[in-house]
């Protein structure tokens, strides 16, 4: 059961890359309405996806969930504190804004690690618990 879970979260990993791929080389080529377009669909749908994230975590009845839900707020929190920062500072921020991009992709990177850390952990305690039924029942 577990690895059919991951499979489907990873094809989900693997459509959101594409996606970035795609949104940053649209945007390095340099403005356009598509671009303008492709940035407000994304915000929709990334504010539609932190709720729906938010409530799937409250909703949960893993106590461990509470704590994610906190964890995630708080890099919310401190990203757009950030960015507000970075909006308000006047001149030229494009220097900031782009290592304040580049630090939340490494962060992105790290945190599909953690996952794949998870992901491993979460396959042989499965494995282990499905032997230990098999011997069990014999």
């Amino acid at each position: 059961m577990a690895h059919s879970i991951l499979s489907v979260k990873l094809r989900e990993l693997d459509r959101e890359v594409s996606s970035i791929h795609r949104r940053i080389h649209l945007a390095e080529a340099g403005p356009s309405a598509a671009a303008r377009r492709e940035y407000r669909q994304l915000l929709r749908a990334y504010t539609v996806k932190k709720h729906q994230t938010a409530k799937l975590l409250r909703c949960s009845q893993a106590d461990s969930t509470r704590y994610l839900l906190e964890a995630y707020r708080g890099i919310e929190e401190i990203m757009a504190a950030l960015q507000r920062n970075l909006s308000q500072s006047g001149g030229s921020d494009a220097e900031e804004k782009l290592l304040l991009a580049e630090y939340a992709l490494d962060f992105a990177a790290q945190a599909a690690n953690r996952a794949v850390l998870l992901s491993l952990e979460a396959v042989n305690a499965q494995r282990s618990l499905e032997k230990h039924r098999e011997r069990n029942q014999i």
